[in-house]
């Protein structure tokens, strides 16, 4: 049974898509229309499955129980443009992997933004066209301006590049992490990654990355932990 929440689990299996869900949810709540969350429940009432459709895009986090049937059935009731996943649920799907390591930052996370910075790092993330798809800046800057006054992302900047991270407990996943084209090969990246592990207080480090990058990924100490599927649909 799947059915509409104002309010996530307090237990959920791990993810990395949960913490994307749960950055969403810290950000906008179930007050948006344009942002909403349902839960899937087996006949024991246990949380199979938390869903969440941002705009048009929508995201599932299952165990390993989930009613596939049933997901594959309410995602296209309710439509989307793309659609994320830990399990395949349709064919033809780009597979990605999902990567974590273990973290014990100390410090404290800087959720200041300005236009300028802003800018910035908008101009360097939209280098990487073929792992980070961003929509034009204005709706991208009151997104993410947006969560970080709710303290559900942060932007990290270091020389020439820059990553932006969404927020979910103890838990940060990376959502885009991009160097300046005339400065790369030179370890930047890797520092970016470093900041955040040694200095962010949190427990886990996740992204979501292609076959393309995976390498960068295991050699900042990350692990394959799953795979996440992202299906394209006709909405």
């Amino acid at each position: 049974m799947i059915r509409s929440v104002s309010t996530l689990p307090n237990t959920a299996f791990f993810s990395a898509l949960y913490t994307k869900i749960l950055s969403l949810f810290q950000a906008y709540g179930s007050r948006y229309s344009f942002c909403n969350f349902w839960v899937q429940s087996n006949n024991k009432n246990d949380v199979t499955a938390v869903i969440c459709k941002f705009c048009s895009a929508i995201t599932i986090c299952t165990s390993a129980e989930a009613n596939v049937d049933e997901l594959r059935e309410f995602a296209d009731t309710i439509g989307y443009t793309e659609l994320i996943s830990n399990i395949e649920l349709f064919g033809r799907s780009i597979r990605l992997n999902g990567v974590s390591k273990a973290c014990h930052g100390k410090g404290k996370i800087n959720f200041d933004i300005d236009i300028n910075s802003a800018i910035k790092c908008y101009n360097i993330l939209n280098q990487e066209t073929k792992e980070i798809c961003l929509p034009e800046f204005d709706s991208w800057y009151v997104d993410i301006s947006h969560r970080i006054r709710h303290n559900s992302a942060f932007l990290l900047r270091e020389d020439c590049g820059v990553a932006f991270c969404l927020l979910g407990d103890l838990n940060a996943l990376i959502n885009g992490i991009a160097v300046d084209a005339k400065y790369r090969k030179k370890g930047i990246g890797k520092r970016l990654i470093e900041n955040i592990s040694c200095n962010v207080p949190i427990n886990n480090l996740s992204a979501i990355c292609s076959d393309n990058v995976i390498g960068f990924y295991l050699c900042c100490g990350f692990k394959i932990t799953e795979y996440i599927y992202l299906h394209k649909g006709l909405f």
